[in-house]
């Protein structure tokens, strides 16, 4: 089975062994791979009263034959560790440097579709983009959170990316519980024309499980709790790009709790923490 990696030097800034020092770092089967070794993103989260500001439990390996992925015997004598969450390097925040704009979602005002019987218009206009997405185009707008329905429950690779609609000026997704079966669900707060994200928490009541993966893109989350949205059925597998967010420690919860592994974190601020300490 594939495991998702991460070099370490995007996560962690510190590394202390048992002793005080790297040690990992330092053995002998370091030595293939010259800067260091890799670290399995299937977190889960530290021992309770292991961190007092919360932290997760990281296994790390060395990729000797350099294919990214964690091979028999490539973690042998590699104990995990345990980083503690210790902050975040605000100047590697991608929301606020480097002339990039993020969208931070907003509180639910809007209650989760359950059903088409009582469908807005706006949600309405969201089920036809994402119809139009999946090549079922021109449908009757009135007619469009229906269609999305059995469009779903009949096509298992039905992808939601309310961002390549141009019609609205605004991504809401209040009307996604409805869907049967989501492939891929992309969430993207970035554009030629910043786009408002509305409803946002409505994911965390998906019916199913995301049969692919759930992606996030330039989203701050610096007021937004990823236990306050994030699907409670989980996805294959999930991956953060370009995004700000300071509590890893809640991802890590929701990535063992819904056994959703985090491919990758790319391009996002850097979480600080104090490990690997065992």
């Amino acid at each position: 089975m594939k495991k998702y990696i991460l070099s370490i030097a995007v996560t962690l800034t510190g590394s202390c062994g048992p002793n005080g020092g790297s040690d990992l770092a330092k053995s002998d089967k370091a030595q293939p791979i010259r800067n260091g070794f890799l670290v399995d993103m299937a977190l889960t989260p530290a021992p309770d009263g292991k961190c007092p500001e919360g932290g997760v439990t990281q296994i790390y390996y060395y990729d000797l034959n350099g294919n990214g992925e964690l091979d028999a015997g490539e973690d042998a004598g590699l104990a995990p560790g345990v980083d503690c969450y210790s902050g975040f390097l605000q100047a590697t925040n991608p929301c606020e440097t480097g002339g990039s704009q993020c969208e931070a979602p907003l509180k639910s005002n809007q209650e989760s579709l359950r059903d088409c019987r009582n469908v807005t218009k706006e949600q309405n206009l969201m089920a036809a983009e994402t119809l139009a997405a999946n090549g079922k185009e021109n449908v009757p707008l009135e007619n469009a959170c229906s269609q999305l329905v059995e469009l779903s429950r009949n096509v298992s690779d039905t992808d939601v990316y309310l961002h390549l609609g141009k019609t609205a000026g605004f991504d809401d997704y209040s009307f996604l519980p409805v869907m049967i079966n989501i492939r891929d669900l992309y969430i993207d707060g970035e554009g030629t024309v910043q786009r408002e994200i509305r409803n946002l928490n409505s994911v965390k009541n998906l019916p199913n499980r995301i049969l692919g993966e759930l992606k996030l893109w330039n989203i701050d989350f610096k007021q937004t709790s990823f236990l306050d949205f994030m699907p409670q059925k989980g996805a294959k597998f999930l991956t953060i790009e370009g995004s700000h967010f300071i509590n890893i420690s809640q991802l890590a919860t929701w990535s063992y709790n819904t056994k959703t592994p985090i491919a990758d974190v790319i391009k996002s601020t850097i979480v600080t923490t104090t490990g690997p300490i065992h």
